[in-house]
């Protein structure tokens, strides 16, 4: 079951990315969400192989 505050999350999100459309066009924005996922990557991969190593 959905949580209020996952759907408020949701709709603060949803109200950001058209205030930021309104200013930008489509590939702006593509190419923002390309980084932003490169870095959640980037970012996965250094907790998983660095850090497990350096806590051990």
């Amino acid at each position: 079951m959905t949580r209020k505050r996952d759907i408020n999350d949701w709709l603060l999100w949803l109200m950001v990315f058209r205030i930021f459309m309104d200013f930008h066009g489509w590939k702006t924005v593509i190419l923002y969400l390309v980084f932003a996922v490169a870095l959640y990557a980037a970012d996965k991969f250094l907790n998983e192989k660095y850090f497990k190593k350096v806590q051990k």
